[in-house]
């Protein structure tokens, strides 16, 4: 099950941090983690289409749950975030 949002605000911390601008993305969150990326992706950009947004910078792709918390695939969950503006 996934589903789309566009939020005003994404900041990232780790260990080796490095600060991302405050920016609007639109975010989308998917069972699976890189290699089922595509559909997320597709289902993310048809949304931008719809309501008329540009991707304005690079992608970001968040592994949530992955194999360091659980050995089972089928609970990974992966976000990925664009960065957009309203199209002109």
């Amino acid at each position: 099950s996934s589903g789309i949002a566009v939020f005003k605000r994404l900041r990232f911390s780790t260990s080796r941090s490095h600060e991302l601008p405050e920016t609007l993305c639109a975010r989308i969150r998917f069972r699976g983690s890189h290699p089922q990326a595509g559909a997320a992706y597709e289902k993310l950009l048809a949304f931008l289409r719809a309501h008329h947004f540009t991707i304005s910078s690079f992608s970001r792709e968040v592994t949530l749950i992955d194999n360091g918390l659980t050995d089972d695939p089928g609970k990974f969950v992966t976000e990925l975030s664009i960065p957009v503006r309203p199209a002109e």
